[in-house]
């Protein structure tokens, strides 16, 4: 093979020859009406395979300045878990207004400050996130 660099698309034809000898098997003629998209993570049965990403200062991104916790209210309603970022706008506890325990994650970016780290990990227990990311 040509050791060229740029501009061969080298590597966009090789995916498609994986995914051309992958093939599927697609199922025809079932009820497509009743579809569970659920997986189990966990230990605990989720609706979907998706999480609500952490974005830092979500907060700034509503007009009222509450976009972290509209986001974690969109959580609590479909059941996608949120992970809240270390950069949550409110406070962690507030954060608990809007998501159903369980269903939201804290990211953590471990500051050198042990007893700050301790600190976040505390306030996210309390809020009742499930998790560290």
């Amino acid at each position: 093979m040509s050791q060229e660099v740029g501009g061969n698309e080298h590597t966009q034809n090789c995916e498609r020859r994986r995914v051309q000898s992958a093939g599927s098997d697609p199922t025809m003629m079932v009820d497509g009406s009743k579809r569970d998209m659920s997986i189990e993570l966990f230990g605990q049965r989720w609706p979907s395979p998706l999480f609500m990403a952490p974005i830092g200062v979500l907060g700034i991104c509503a007009q009222d300045g509450h976009g972290d916790l509209a986001a974690a209210k969109a959580a609590a309603i479909t059941g996608v878990p949120m992970v809240a970022s270390t950069l949550f706008q409110r406070s962690a506890g507030s954060g608990r207004q809007g998501y159903r325990e369980g269903t939201g994650f804290f990211q953590l970016y471990p500051p050198n400050d042990i007893p700050l780290a301790e600190s976040l990990v505390h306030r996210a227990e309390t809020a009742g996130f499930r998790g560290i990311v």
